[in-house]
């Protein structure tokens, strides 16, 4: 899983300038460094992603889950949420979802309350997905 640094500078009307400077404060030219991992021919170390979040004020899950857009279908009574390669497929009789990445069960969650706001719900399933991915 990436962090949208795209949208993330969006949201928080982050200087790009800035932001270059903040990510690469050793390098010559950084604004060409941001505008490669702009266009995805690069990616983040954990130093730059240390260094966004404390510029964005952001915790780095909180970076993270910025990021992640579920879409939400539902058939059959279940309710499948969907990101990428990951789907989340909840049985609202159980209280039981399943997550998957491609087509391998990755984790069964039980929701922690019936009541449970959907932001919750969808934090808990990104903490899920992102500590499942980073160990893979």
């Amino acid at each position: 899983m990436n962090i949208d640094l795209k949208k993330l500078i969006d949201s928080r009307n982050l200087d790009k300038k800035e932001l270059a400077k903040v990510l690469f404060p050793k390098a010559k030219h950084p604004a060409p460094a941001l505008a490669r991992i702009l266009s995805g021919k690069a990616q983040m170390q954990e130093a730059q992603i240390y260094r966004l979040s404390m510029l964005s004020g952001l915790s780095i899950d909180a970076l993270y889950y910025e990021s992640l857009n579920w879409k939400q279908t539902v058939k059959n009574g279940l309710i499948r949420f969907t990101l990428d390669n990951y789907s989340a497929i909840y049985s609202p009789e159980t209280g039981i979802t399943k997550i998957y990445h491609l087509e391998s069960l990755l984790a069964t969650h039980v929701l922690s309350s019936p009541n449970q706001p959907l932001s919750d719900y969808l934090t808990e399933i990104n903490r899920i997905v992102i500590n499942k991915s980073v160990k893979s």
